[in-house]
């Protein structure tokens, strides 16, 4: 008697496996249509190559903003650099005053000419960053907007598939 309800529950086994594997097939099956279909009906592009077109586009724009900006910090920089150096050049190379009023107008031409070199590039600095903060947040712009499609479509494929 037991060995019978054994091949009773073997075959009850066998059974469930095989219509789980067919479901699984069907359900693979099924998936595949649907991703057919939609192929078909968003122009006959594959979704991925539309999403890495999409990035590369993206990323096209974004390396010559870096590039640009890294040119910008490196044109400031050496501006600095110059002006500072010049500066640096007048007060060893100047005259020694003859009279301690001359000596204090030196020292406050420099002194405001310094504060005028730092304000330049501190200004300077502020604008490219306001350009590069913007350039970035152009880039993600576009990139939270792909996701955000690519999020639309996904959530109509899974519609679709439960229709």
């Amino acid at each position: 008697m037991p060995t019978r309800i054994e091949a009773g529950f073997s075959e009850l086994f066998d059974q469930a496996f095989d219509t789980f594997t067919d479901a699984l097939k069907s359900g693979a099956k099924f998936q595949e249509d649907v991703v057919r279909w939609w192929t078909g009906a968003l122009g006959h592009t594959n979704p991925m190559q539309d999403w890495q077109k999409r990035s590369q586009a993206i990323m096209a724009e974004a390396v010559p903003a870096a590039q640009r900006s890294a040119d910008e910090y490196l044109k400031l920089f050496d501006h600095g650099y110059r002006t500072s150096i010049d500066l640096f050049k007048r007060a060893v190379q100047s005259t020694p005053p003859k009279s301690l009023s001359e000596a204090q107008m030196k020292a406050q031409e420099l002194f405001e000419e310094s504060m005028a070199a730092l304000r330049t590039s501190a200004q300077g600095m502020a604008e490219a960053n306001l350009r590069a903060i913007e350039s970035w947040a152009e880039w993600t712009r576009a990139g939270a907007n792909m996701a955000r499609e690519s999020a639309d479509v996904a959530r109509q494929t899974a519609k679709a598939a439960v229709a």
